[in-house]
C-alpha cells in the first residue's frame, strides 16, 4: 500500500514492498478484475441501464491496470533510480489506486450487486461463476 511504501528507509526495504505490492496486483487484483468482466459485468450489462454502469467500471479496471502497469516499471527501473524519488511516485500512484478501487468498489457493491438482486438475477451462481473466473485469470487464462 501507499503507507507500507511511504514507511521504507532504504532502497531495499523499497524493493521489497514494491515486490509485494507488485505480486497482489498480478495475483489478486487483476485476476478479480478480469473475472468480474467475465461473470458479473455480463449479467449488468443486461440490465436496463446496466451497459452504462458495466462500461464505467471496465474503464475503472482499465485505469488500475495502467497504474499497475506504472508500478512494475518503476520497480524494473529502481535499481538505477533515486530511490526516494521512486518511493514518493510509487506512494502516489497506490494512493491513486487505492482511492479509485474504494469508488469502484462502493459501485459494484451499491448500484452493481443491488440492481441484479432487483432484477431477480441469482447471485449464488454468478458468483460461483466468478470464483471459476477467477481461479482461471489468476492461472494466465
Amino acid at each position: 500500500s501507499d503507507l507500507a511504501v511511504s514507511r521504507c528507509r532504504d532502497r531495499p526495504e523499497l524493493e521489497a514492498a514494491l515486490d509485494a505490492l507488485n505480486a497482489y496486483w498480478r495475483e489478486e487484483l487483476l485476476p478479480h478484475a478480469a473475472a468480474e468482466e467475465r461473470s458479473m459485468y455480463p449479467a449488468g450489462g443486461d440490465l436496463p441501464g446496466g451497459r452504462w454502469l458495466v462500461a464505467s467500471l471496465i474503464m475503472e479496471h482499465r485505469a488500475l491496470g495502467e497504474r499497475a502497469q506504472a508500478l512494475r516499471a518503476l520497480a524494473e527501473a529502481l535499481p538505477s533510480a533515486d530511490w526516494r524519488e521512486a518511493q514518493g511516485q510509487a506512494a502516489s500512484i497506490s494512493a491513486g489506486a487505492t482511492a479509485l478501487f474504494t469508488v469502484h468498489a462502493a459501485k459494484e457493491n451499491e448500484i452493481l450487486l443491488p440492481a441484479l438482486v432487483e432484477a431477480g438475477v441469482a447471485l449464488r451462481p454468478l458468483l460461483a461463476s466468478m470464483e471459476d473466473a477467477f481461479a482461471t485469470a489468476r492461472d494466465g487464462g
